[in-house]
């Protein structure tokens, strides 16, 4: 996982990532959806976990 991005197309789990201490390299602008941003992250272990946790807690409360 060396030197990897994992995009994030989410704000509300950007913002749970970056709060959890993932690290977030950049953003950059959605080409797919205008005035929509695209959150990058360091793609680690600890990204990895805390992103599925976020999900799989997601996927509860809908």
């Amino acid at each position: 996982m060396e030197n990897s991005i994992k995009k994030i197309f989410s704000l509300k789990v950007a913002v749970e990532l970056r709060d959890l201490g993932n690290f977030q390299m950049f953003e950059q602008e959605n080409t797919e959806r205008q005035g929509f941003k695209v959150f990058c992250f360091a793609k680690t272990q600890q990204l990895l976990n805390d992103l599925t946790k976020i999900t799989n807690r997601n996927k509860r409360t809908i």
